[in-house]
């Protein structure tokens, strides 16, 4: 525990991001589906195609927004300065700390997520890509994690990411069966959370 008033808050947005980006990840499921030719309207699985696509998309905003209010609530704690007023110590704490770097890596990866889920095709969306975002996410989620006691661009933080992109992978496998009998996109998308 800490004397920190901000520590409570910072532990629940930091759960509330690791549960949008394990949501996000799940709900990535709706490329998968498109190989089902779940885009077409008379398609069984499309009801499980568009919530998994409104999941993914709304995970990555939820994911970038509490990214940024993480930040504000580490500056302010590392600061000392009053929450409203921490707003100059950001720029610092991103440009002069490795949390800060983290950070970035985390906040970038969540845009282009963002962009990723919200513009991707029903049919044959970019998978590569979607893993290459989704490991920068994890890479930079790893980065302020206990793995980046060992430095920047340990090893410990390579296996970290490994980690976290596995049990996404898990998650994902576990439910294929449940999606092609139109399980509910919750169901599915949120199966890495309780890996996570």
């Amino acid at each position: 525990m800490s004397d920190d008033p901000l520590w409570l808050p910072q532990v629940l947005v930091a759960v509330l991001a690791d549960i949008a980006f394990a949501c996000t990840g799940g709900a990535l499921l709706s490329v998968w589906l498109s190989k089902e030719n779940a885009a077409a309207l008379v398609s069984p699985a499309r009801l499980g195609w568009v919530r998994a696509r409104r999941l993914s998309t709304g995970g990555a905003v939820v994911l970038a927004v509490a990214d940024l209010v993480l930040v504000w609530l580490q500056a302010a704690s590392m600061s000392g300065a009053p929450l409203f007023q921490a707003f100059d110590a950001m720029v610092t704490m991103i440009t002069g700390t490795h949390a800060g770097t983290g950070w970035a890596i985390v906040f970038a990866g969540s845009v282009l997520l963002i962009l990723a889920t919200a513009l991707g095709k029903p049919k044959g969306g970019p998978r590569v890509g979607l893993f290459a975002v989704g490991a920068f996410v994890a890479a930079g989620k790893t980065s302020v994690g206990h793995a980046a006691d060992a430095g920047a661009f340990s090893l410990a933080e390579g296996v970290q990411t490994v980690h976290l992109l596995a049990t996404a992978r898990l998650g994902r496998v576990g439910h294929r069966k449940r999606v092609a009998g139109v399980a509910g996109a919750g169901d599915i998308a949120c199966a890495g959370f309780f890996l996570f």
